[in-house]
């Protein structure tokens, strides 16, 4: 496939592109540490409640660290 990630800082999230075998151009958002940490520190910043996930169960520990700042 040859997908290289990128980072998008307006976004602050990675993604990566790639073309499908039948010629179609796709784009793929996804989260990591780096984009939930920064994003989960929004939550401080703003004084808000916390954070919200979806799809609990999918996480790692990496996720974990970087939702609680550690």
């Amino acid at each position: 496939m040859g997908a290289v990630p990128q980072w998008d800082a307006v976004s602050s999230s990675p993604y990566f592109s790639y073309t499908a075998p039948n010629g179609t151009s796709h784009i793929v958002w996804y989260e990591n540490s780096q984009s939930i940490s920064l994003k989960s520190a929004l939550s401080a910043s703003y004084d808000l409640a916390g954070v919200s996930v979806f799809a609990l169960g999918f996480e790692d520990q990496s996720f974990w660290e970087a939702v609680t700042g550690h």
